[in-house]
């Protein structure tokens, strides 16, 4: 198989952070004609953002800094996410009187004790909060602890918060949406990071001990980064204290350096190892262009649910275009574009997908920007990315078959 003129991730990472003057970048790679140079992918965010570091601990990377994430995933991925805030306030201290602490029916208020355990990020400010039901039994016994953070401009909120057992007993808890929802949650032994959708067009949050679904009188819970956001799946955790805090959207481009894709113009593959956050039915791409919508190599996610689409644009008129419908966008998905006069195909997993067999090339020193979003930077990739590669020859299909296998 030919060497890829542009290589980038397959556990091979090195970031960097940067300023508004001075973007950070993810490095990939060019090792054509025997020399290896360093390609720098320029990465923008106005803010910080939290990762799972390879060590398993939560990190957290500076403005316009990448962040490769190792959440169920040994060689990691390049994580990529909209906008988000988080509403709660003091996301990791439960003693502070944003939460509220009370009871109902029988149930005592919970007793909260701030920096008690090692969290998730390896420091010591997980707070324990123990529920007491004093014999309790029905829905209306309740050892509880809340949050209300007004009323958000969206339908769709998402919560979060890493729970974990301070005893050696699991217990049930349950998380309630000022909606009325309420979501049973066993919490164990070991941290985990609970998520619950909801759509009740309210910011507010409350864990608690009830006695129709309790498994013991008391639990001795930790807990740690609660958040509460608009949108209809949850991202990082983003830490706040007295303020309400926000992190920008992430944003990858390598540009104006002609040499390192002028090859492509005649011919080509962009192979991708990806994953959507979430399966949210909006327009995700990545692509292959000269800057603007006349030409372009696009390939992503769009409105059709768990669709893999792509489209090629020459001259501004659409060469070739098609679609699979994979089982799963949210699972990593190895997918090929080749693109070659008059042949073009879609590859995902080992298979080739759709073809089109008619449709004319690039011109020379056209196809210069390779981008995580659409050619002028909308529709944004948000998304996970394992691995991208960039050939300047058209693979066989022998090859390709092996490429996302």
């Amino acid at each position: 198989m030919a060497d890829p003129i542009l290589k980038f991730g397959n556990d091979f990472w090195a970031v960097r952070g940067g300023s508004e003057t001075d973007r950070g970048a993810a490095l990939a790679y060019d090792d054509q004609n025997s020399e290896y140079k360093s390609i720098p992918i320029a990465h923008k965010r106005r803010s910080g953002g939290s990762y799972v570091d390879r060590d398993g601990l939560i990190k957290y990377a500076g403005m316009h800094e990448p962040r490769v994430d190792f959440l169920n995933n040994s060689k990691g991925h390049l994580l990529l996410e909209p906008s988000r805030t988080n509403y709660l306030r003091y996301s990791e201290d439960l003693s502070q009187s944003n939460w509220v602490k009370t009871n109902n029916g029988t149930g005592s208020s919970p007793v909260v004790t701030s920096n008690y355990a090692t969290s998730p990020d390896g420091t010591q400010n997980a707070s324990r909060v123990q529920f007491d039901l004093n014999g309790g039994t029905t829905i209306s016994d309740r050892s509880k602890v809340y949050q209300d953070a007004g009323t958000g401009s969206s339908g769709n909120q998402a919560y979060s918060v890493y729970m974990k057992s301070n005893d050696s007993s699991s217990h049930i808890l349950v998380f309630r949406a000022l909606g009325g929802s309420l979501f049973q949650k066993t919490i164990t032994t070991e941290w985990q990071r609970f998520t619950i959708d909801a759509s009740d067009n309210s910011f507010y949050f409350e864990i608690g001990l009830y006695g129709d679904s309790a498994t013991s009188d008391t639990a001795d819970i930790l807990i740690w980064g609660a958040q509460m956001e608009e949108g209809s799946y949850s991202t990082s955790y983003i830490p706040t204290d007295s303020y309400v805090v926000s992190r920008t959207n992430d944003d990858s481009i390598r540009s104006a350096n002609e040499y390192i894709l002028e090859g492509c113009n005649t011919e080509g593959v962009l192979y991708l190892e990806m994953a959507a956050l979430f399966n949210d039915l909006t327009q995700r791409r990545i692509t292959i262009s000269d800057g603007t919508y006349t030409n372009r190599i696009v390939v992503g996610y769009n409105s059709v649910s768990n669709r893999i689409f792509y489209f090629v644009i020459n001259g501004g008129s659409t060469i070739a275009s098609g679609s699979y419908d994979s089982g799963t966008i949210t699972d990593f998905n190895k997918v090929a574009i080749k693109w070659k006069a008059n042949d073009f195909a879609l590859w995902v997993n080992g298979a080739e997908r759709h073809t089109d067999t008619s449709g004319g090339v690039f011109s020379s020193g056209t196809l210069n920007v390779f981008r995580f979003a659409n050619a002028v930077g909308s529709q944004e990739f948000f998304g996970k990315i394992k691995e991208a590669k960039i050939f300047d020859l058209a693979l066989s299909d022998t090859e390709l078959q092996a490429l996302t296998s």
